[in-house]
């Protein structure tokens, strides 16, 4: 019935992937080739969803480059998490984190614009599925809560390259976690994560009653994140996490030359 249903709205090459933890269908959108995917009674993934479509609307240059990043990832064939990749929504994150981390800012951590947030108080609790999914949505007042508003001014291409260095020249991924609930500095022994991964923290933040349950899946979920070999044992891999290396590589020496 469903599957008919898509057929019937211009979609193709639909696969239903049913394994799974969130069972999924799979498409391409006929006459645009843009790729998608639908699933049912994924409350928190809503959610998400409407705070990624935030972040993008706070900055034309967020959207363009998660946009470009997606490409990138595609065309090195280094998106597809079944694959023991990342997953196109873990590069999203990425490029969050690298864009809080920009002097000056170019995007808010959204979590951490409340009111008492100076003061050390807790954000507002939004409950979904036994997470804490606060983040601030309302764009309209963003320039008066955000005192950064406005002040990065590089373009699109200053900032794609940064994001490369960034990655492969600057970040700590031994000792770092890549989080973009938080604009300090978030150790991989703060949330001991001491294995040889790259840790990337989902934007939800645990409730105490779900806490202990959710530590017992760190290793496959690491909190809703995801994970690859570090740099340090690039050397050792013929993985993902080198192919993207050697094709940010080839981007920088283009660039250059």
């Amino acid at each position: 019935m469903m599957m008919m249903m898509l057929m019937s709205s211009g979609l193709r090459n639909i696969l239903p992937i049913t394994t799974a933890k969130v069972p999924i269908v799979k498409f391409e959108h006929r006459s645009s080739s843009l790729e998608g995917d639908i699933s049912l009674y994924n409350t928190l993934a809503q959610h998400n969803t409407r705070m990624l479509a935030t972040y993008a609307l706070l900055d034309p240059r967020v959207q363009i480059l998660g946009y470009t990043l997606k490409v990138f990832a595609k065309v090195c064939d280094i998106g597809d998490a079944s694959r023991g990749s990342l997953s196109s929504y873990g590069y999203i994150l990425m490029l969050l984190y690298f864009l809080q981390q920009r002097q000056p800012p170019v995007a808010p951590v959204l979590q951490q614009l409340y009111d008492g947030a100076e003061e050390g108080k807790p954000p507002p609790l939004v409950s979904v599925d036994g997470w804490n999914a606060y983040f601030f949505s309302d764009i309209k007042q963003l320039k008066s809560r955000w005192p950064h508003f406005g002040e990065n001014r590089e373009s699109v291409g200053e900032l794609w390259l940064g994001l490369l260095r960034f990655y492969t020249e600057e970040f700590d991924f031994q000792d770092r976690v890549i989080s973009v609930r938080q604009r300090e500095t978030l150790s991989s022994f703060e949330k001991q994560w001491t294995s040889k991964y790259i840790s990337i923290e989902g934007e939800t933040e645990t409730q105490r009653h779900t806490e202990t349950h959710r530590d017992t899946e760190r290793h496959t979920e690491t909190h809703r994140g995801v994970r690859l070999p570090r740099q340090s044992d690039l050397r050792e891999t013929t993985g993902d996490t080198q192919l993207l290396r050697e094709a940010v590589d080839i981007q920088i020496h283009l660039h250059r030359g």
